[in-house]
Formats: C-alpha cells, sequence, structure tokens
C-alpha cells in the first residue's frame, strides 16, 4: 500500500517483507522497488 501527497514530495509505502521467502517472485519485487 502506498501514498502520495498532490502538493507536496512526500510518499509513505507499507510492505510486509514476511511473503518474500512464500512467493516465487518475492525478491524480484523488492529489488525492483528499490531500483525506483
Amino acid at each position: 500500500m502506498g501514498i502520495r501527497h498532490k502538493e507536496y514530495h512526500v510518499e509513505g509505502l507499507q510492505f510486509h517483507l514476511e511473503p518474500i521467502k512464500m512467493k516465487p517472485h518475492g525478491m524480484q519485487i523488492l529489488k525492483n522497488f528499490l531500483e525506483l
């Protein structure tokens, strides 16, 4: 889940890391996010 303010450069993100090891593409999702 993410949120972004319309006027200010403020963003927030909620991400649960627990499923990364359980999901087949979990690590790729995390790598893609860190490259943003």
